[in-house]
């Protein structure tokens, strides 16, 4: 928290390490990705370090996602109890988040091509969670390390979450900020800021239907997330003059909401669907049909295996694509 308050004002898409503000596995990002209440399976740590406590086997996990622009990124994770800790009210899990761009090509002041370079990152990390009763908390430790032609930048970041469990299990409510840290290396003289994220959300399995919904309010710390929008420059046909037309109230507080819903289809099968109005106030196209904001995903449990695939719708351009494999050891 003392971290927090000389990085509040920044949220992920003013960070170059915005990698560390997404989360991972097929299924939460066809819940759109902030369902920070909802039990999963170990991926699904990567959002809520509190999460971890939920899972009831040991189990190891694989996901590749790949973004519009043809960025490939890769994670894998291992959990459940480790080494010395044997206590059933403790669970730890270690993970590693993997991107590269491949060849990129590299020109000099003027423009002229002087060869090629590639860009990646590594974010391995460490969680562990402790359930008491209803109550749940974890922690993740996060070492972000940037690599561009040569040049490094890198940064420590930690993730706490809690959850309260009520209703016999029906309803979880979970609190989790992330990304508390700050830069440790720069590219330059300026370092790098972190995507810091305060957020509630609340999760619920309905008693009588096959429904889990979700809804998460997204960074508390900060009220306006909008951004100058040229859409929003307004031209008085009478008297020429141009002004801004800031966004209502409305708007803003439908940026911080993520809604999403889970259906279990029999025992083995779960459908999601989530929507991010952010992102698609953000990335919409005023004169395009588009599908931004909405999330779609499928999880199949087979045996020992759970299979994952998820997409983000993003923008007109494409989406971001998650499969995973995790499996129950």
């Amino acid at each position: 928290m003392v971290f927090a308050l000389s990085i509040h004002a920044q949220i992920s898409s003013r960070a170059s390490f915005a990698s560390l503000a997404a989360t991972v596995g097929g299924r939460s990002a066809g819940l759109g990705g902030s369902a920070y209440g909802h039990p999963g399976d170990a991926s699904m740590s990567a959002g809520n370090p509190a999460l971890l406590s939920f899972i009831d086997n040991k189990q190891v996990g694989i996901t590749h996602w790949s973004l519009p622009t043809g960025l490939k990124r890769g994670n894998m994770v291992i959990a459940n109890d480790w080494g010395h800790i044997k206590n059933p009210k403790w669970r730890m899990a270690m993970a590693v988040d993997y991107w590269q761009t491949g060849e990129l090509a590299m020109t000099d002041a003027a423009g002229y091509l002087i060869g090629s370079f590639d860009a990646k990152e590594v974010i391995p990390r460490i969680t562990v969670a402790y359930q008491d009763g209803p109550w749940t908390a974890g922690a993740t430790i996060k070492w972000a390390q940037l690599v561009y032609a040569g040049y490094n930048a890198q940064a420590l970041a930690a993730d706490l979450g809690v959850v309260y469990s009520m209703d016999s299990g029906y309803t979880q409510i979970a609190m989790v900020i992330r990304n508390v840290g700050y830069g440790i290396e720069s590219f330059d003289d300026n370092y790098e800021p972190v995507p810091f994220e305060w957020s509630l959300s609340i999760s619920q399995k309905l008693k009588h239907a096959p429904f889990r919904w979700n809804l998460t309010y997204k960074h508390l710390e900060i009220w306006d997330l909008t951004f100058f929008d040229p859409l929003q420059l307004v031209r008085d046909p009478l008297s020429g003059t141009t002004y801004y037309k800031e966004f209502d109230w409305t708007n803003q507080l439908m940026r911080h909401l993520q809604p999403s819903i889970e259906a279990q289809l029999g025992g083995r099968v779960f459908v999601q669907l989530g929507y991010d109005f952010q992102r698609m106030l953000e990335l919409r196209v005023p004169d395009w049909r588009t599908n931004a904001g909405m999330s779609l995903g499928i999880t199949i449990h087979a045996g020992r295996n759970i299979y994952q695939y998820g997409q983000e719708m993003a923008h007109v351009a494409g989406r971001i694509t998650h499969v995973s494999l995790i499996r129950n050891l």
